[in-house]
């Protein structure tokens, strides 16, 4: 793999950035996650001639245009304060007390010039396969602060990711469990939609951030998603949707996969989904007064097996209950 540094200008990349030359979007990078004190604390180094770390570029031959494989926090910081998007935070490191609370346009023409001419390296490389570029995403993320579920968007892969669109912007997923926006931006719907594909393609269930990267890096890439599964699953999730509707906003992640066995059945048995609300209010408040069994698994370890196991035997046997009475 060819690569090469080479020092562009924080003006470079805002350049690049309004002829559309630069792919933010590629699946594997993960969403905006910085808040205005991280993007202060980016803008402040740029200004104080603070060393910034380097970017990574996959540059295409055809076009000069670039994919962003590392630095999309960075790069979004720099053309969002260039376009007068955010004020520099009070609790920034800035050791200029001036600097706080200022936007771009606010900057002195001497600080307008310092931010626009500091160098930042780049590393670039050239035409990647999606193999090479998922690979070089990973191993230059694994030591980082990067979680454990976006190295395994990586280990997906781009195509079996955006298979999983529609699944991942079913309703269910981004309104009826009421995800906050910061769960969804640390890929939260999805990590639960990966749960879902375990328990229909895996013999045993297990949540553990290893699992799910195994799981990722194994069947999920190399079998993809089945059009009957993602059928079912799509299935199911429009039952639980229409099931819990607005009184189960909130929900503890924990339940959802547990919840999703049970829909399974309820769809086999041929419940409506009034009659699978019902029962929900019923299991919920059973296990507030008298669950401790169910409850003990939901903590420490709850991702094993042997706790998954037990939500499971204790969730299905309470539906069987009901469905006897």
């Amino acid at each position: 793999m060819d690569s090469k540094p080479v020092q562009k200008l924080v003006q470079w990349l805002i350049n690049q950035n309004k002829k559309n030359l630069l792919d933010l979007s590629i699946p594997i990078q993960r969403n905006q996650v910085w808040n205005d004190i991280h993007k202060s604390n980016l803008v402040v180094s740029i200004l104080n001639g603070f060393p910034v770390e380097s970017l990574l570029f996959e540059e295409s031959s055809i076009d000069k245009s670039f994919k962003v494989l590392d630095g999309k926090q960075r790069i979004l910081t720099i053309i969002q304060f260039a376009n007068n998007e955010f004020k520099l935070s009070a609790k920034s490191k800035a050791k200029d007390s001036e600097l706080q609370g200022k936007t771009f346009q606010n900057l002195t023409p001497e600080q307008q010039e310092q931010f626009s001419n500091y160098q930042i390296t780049i590393t670039m490389v050239r035409d990647l396969s999606e193999a090479d570029r998922e690979l070089l995403f990973f191993m230059r993320n694994q030591a980082v602060s990067l979680s454990t579920l976006e190295l395994t968007r990586a280990l997906i892969g781009s195509q079996v990711l955006a298979r999983l669109k529609d699944l991942i912007n079913h309703p269910f997923l981004q309104e009826t469990i009421g995800l906050s926006k910061n769960a969804l931006n640390k890929y939260t719907d999805q990590q639960i939609l990966i749960q879902f594909l375990i328990l229909e393609m895996k013999k045993e269930a297990t949540f553990s951030g290893a699992e799910i990267m195994e799981f990722a890096d194994g069947i999920l890439k190399k079998e993809g998603v089945l059009p009957e599964i993602e059928e079912k699953v799509n299935l199911v999730m429009t039952f639980l949707q229409t099931s819990m509707g607005e009184d189960f906003k909130g929900i503890k992640r924990i339940h959802i996969p547990m919840l999703y066995l049970v829909g399974c059945n309820a769809i086999e048995q041929g419940k409506s989904p009034e009659f699978f609300h019902d029962w929900m209010i019923k299991f919920f408040k059973d296990i507030d007064q008298n669950g401790d069994e169910y409850k003990l698994a939901t903590g420490a370890g709850s991702a094993q097996k042997q706790n998954v196991d037990k939500r499971e035997k204790y969730i299905r046997k309470h539906f069987e209950d009901y469905l006897a009475q």
